[in-house]
């Protein structure tokens, strides 16, 4: 069997990682940037019991987690967590182990680029616009028109993430000073709604 390296758990509370890997019968390190986080949750902490190493890193680079891994053979580097998927890939590839290519995984993280390389490709999909500050983003929404779903390009898991469907739902955004940055959560992507079924 194999041992793995896996980086984080998905949503920080998700265990399927791990007990995949121990029903298959592999053996694994867990690496994080907070071991206590995961061994504050009872059923996660059991299965981290059974790691071979739990190995804490504030610094995900590679220069940093290398020498923390002491040489242990690793067979695998595994990660769900989006976070973390530049990092793993560059840790696999340092590793010598086949991975996501980073600079795949790095456009995987920015979904206007993603946006640009599928339109590219022949492969245009909804009218968006990238924004950044509140100014262009009421001016986006100007030029696109409603409904929008409005989001972060580095986000996750839809967190930060808005519906405007009718002009009520802008007055959030009218009330911001447009000479002011707009929060994270608005500052990026717009894009324009095709059907009724995209904003349920």
């Amino acid at each position: 069997m194999s041992h793995l390296l896996i980086i984080d758990l998905p949503g920080g509370n998700d265990p399927d990682i791990l007990c995949a890997a121990l029903n298959a019968g592999h053996s694994f390190t867990f690496l994080t940037a907070d071991a206590a986080h995961y061994r504050s949750q009872a059923e996660i902490s059991a299965l981290l019991d059974q790691a071979r190493a739990v190995i804490e890193a504030r610094d995900f680079s590679v220069a940093a987690v290398l020498p923390l891994l002491a040489g242990e053979c690793v067979d695998a580097v595994l990660c769900l967590q989006d976070l973390r998927i530049v990092e793993a890939a560059l840790i696999a590839r340092a590793l010598g182990l086949p991975h996501l290519d980073p600079q795949t995984a790095a456009l995987c993280r920015d979904k206007s680029a993603v946006r640009a390389v599928l339109a590219r490709a022949g492969l245009a999909g909804a009218d968006f616009a990238r924004v950044s500050g509140t100014a262009p983003l009421l001016a986006a929404v100007e030029r696109l028109g409603l409904p929008l779903i409005i989001k972060p390009i580095d986000g996750f898991g839809s967190q930060h993430v808005f519906a405007l469907r009718t002009p009520a739902d802008l007055d959030c955004l009218a009330r911001l000073r447009p000479d002011r940055p707009a929060p994270r959560c608005w500052l990026n992507a717009c894009t324009r709604v095709r059907s009724s079924a995209a904003t349920r």
